[in-house]
């Protein structure tokens, strides 16, 4: 390969990455504009749903497309293979940590909803705190409470 066949390749790989960021931008707004048009986000709210896709779903697309632009221009240089098992291995790594920091909390109401279920019925009465109720339901993590008409939260740690 001599030099003039890595100019026109870098030059094609910034012109496929230019054209990629403006299909992008392209394909967001007509996303955004036919989820407003369809009143997407009207139905799921009416549908007591809490998404909001006005923001999400053309955000979406257009990172979809920059991130397809970007395998397009990698394959055109002849590196998407070792790119392609760094976003891997990046990605595999994010979605480990997200797990762990997910149920950093869960762990602990697990361990301690053993411990302290055996303490607790539901229909009996408890006060914690400032919480004063009888316990309406338990699962493995918390004891739902009814103050008056609110239902509260208690995570078994907090009981121990």
């Amino acid at each position: 390969m001599n030099l003039n066949d890595i100019v026109l390749r870098i030059i094609i790989f910034v012109i496929i990455i230019l054209l990629g960021l403006v299909v992008g931008k392209v394909v967001s707004n007509l996303i955004k504009k036919g989820v407003k048009e369809l009143e997407i986000g009207r139905l799921l709210k009416k549908a007591d749903i809490k998404f909001n896709p006005n923001k999400f779903l053309p955000s979406l697309s257009k990172y979809v497309v920059y991130f397809l632009t970007i395998l397009i221009a990698l394959n055109f240089v002849g590196i998407t293979k070792i790119v392609f098992y760094v976003i891997v291995v990046v990605l595999g790594l994010v979605i480990i940590s997200y797990v762990l920091i997910s149920i950093k909390d869960l762990i602990p109401n697990f361990y301690y909803g053993f411990k302290v279920k055996k303490k607790y019925k539901v229909g009996k009465k408890i006060k914690y705190k400032n919480i004063k109720g009888e316990i309406i339901h338990m699962n493995s993590f918390e004891l739902q409470v009814k103050n008056g008409d609110e239902i509260i939260y208690i995570p078994y740690r907090l009981l121990k």
